[in-house]
């Protein structure tokens, strides 16, 4: 294996349509979090199997995001801090702070918790195009993450340096995978189930991220494009709050 670290910061990136490139946007974020002690929150392992190419297609980070879906559904299922995390919830702007909601103990949990007229949850899924999104690192919870992927591909072990700008663009297309969705990615939604389950609200909350390398055996004749990805994931409070405490872990 080959070890490779590094903020994301090389440059590879497109413009995101805002007049900021993907690199500045990682630049800031690792500028911010480098200015603040961030706290580590919780930590999980997804993984991808499938094609990655440099400059990936729109459909190729559909393929991403729908591979991932059920295992951050899975997480939201069974996570008693995720679960707990969901019902913290704002008031009206008017009113300020914040308030945490749940069912005594001694009362059956509804299927849901009915808000005060005016109230959100800060874990409410964002709309795309008039579809559900739920991504897990987003600003409402201030919080960001790294990422340390083990890279299986059908070249041999190394080349990080010498093939440092393929590796860029087909980690810049597994980061656009891991995010919700722009308004024009969305010809390609395929009334999949709502709310979609993302990982990231935006990939500038990608902070840091770390690469290792190896060969990935399948079979001999197998597309090049192949690839196996272990991602471990550290979400981390940039703020800590009384609504992302529960996150705060080992």
């Amino acid at each position: 294996m080959t070890p490779f670290k590094a903020e994301c910061q090389r440059g590879a990136c497109a413009d995101d349509g805002r007049g900021e490139t993907h690199s500045e946007q990682h630049r800031q974020a690792a500028k911010a979090a480098r200015q603040r002690k961030l706290v580590p929150t919780v930590k999980f392992t997804l993984s991808y199997d499938g094609k990655l190419h440099a400059s990936g297609s729109v459909a190729e980070k559909w393929d991403i995001r729908r591979h991932v879906q059920p295992q951050l559904q899975e997480l939201w299922q069974t996570s008693a801090v995720l679960k707990r995390t969901a019902n913290a919830t704002v008031p009206p702007p008017e009113k300020g702070g914040w308030v945490y909601m749940e069912q005594h103990h001694d009362v059956p949990e509804p299927s849901e918790i009915r808000l005060p007229r005016g109230y959100r949850r800060l874990c409410d899924p964002l709309e795309v195009s008039g579809k559900k999104f739920l991504p897990l690192v987003r600003q409402s919870l201030s919080l960001v993450c790294k990422l340390d992927i083990l890279f299986l591909r059908k070249e041999e072990p190394g080349g990080i340096i010498t093939q440092s700008g393929d590796i860029d663009n087909r980690l810049k297309t597994l980061f656009d995978g891991l995010r919700m969705p722009t308004p024009d990615d969305m010809h390609l939604w395929k009334e999949d189930a709502e709310p979609f389950y993302c990982l990231l609200e935006s990939d500038a909350l990608i902070t840091d991220f770390g690469v290792r390398t190896g060969r990935l055996l399948t079979n001999p004749n197998a597309d090049s494009a192949e690839v196996r990805l272990i991602i471990d994931v550290t979400i981390r409070a940039i703020h800590v709050r009384s609504y992302n405490l529960p996150l705060i872990g080992d």
